[in-house]
């Protein structure tokens, strides 16, 4: 049951996709009246799954990566720093 929790939004996914391949095949070959209505919902929600695991998906792994790096680097200006690279030195507190 933990594997079906952690998978939900793939396999729900998967099902919508093959449903609309199953549709878009029967009024294709065997004459199935074709509904303007079903037809605009089945794009739309191809659309919103396709944006989901190619935009999202790749969105929120950038944003992991660049919190990792963050959180690996030192944070910390240095006391004696050169300031915009004039030769101003960053004066100590």
């Amino acid at each position: 049951m933990k594997r079906i929790n952690e998978n939900i939004k793939s396999i729900l996914a998967l099902i919508i996709v093959v449903m609309s391949y199953a549709y878009f095949f029967g009024v294709t070959f065997f004459g199935l009246e074709e509904q303007s209505q079903i037809l605009m919902a089945i794009v739309g929600t191809l659309g919103f799954i396709t944006g989901y695991y190619f935009a999202s998906s790749h969105s929120s792994a950038k944003k992991d990566e660049t919190i990792a790096n963050m959180t690996t680097k030192d944070t910390l200006p240095p006391e004696d720093d050169d300031i915009g690279g004039g030769g101003i030195k960053n004066p100590k507190p």
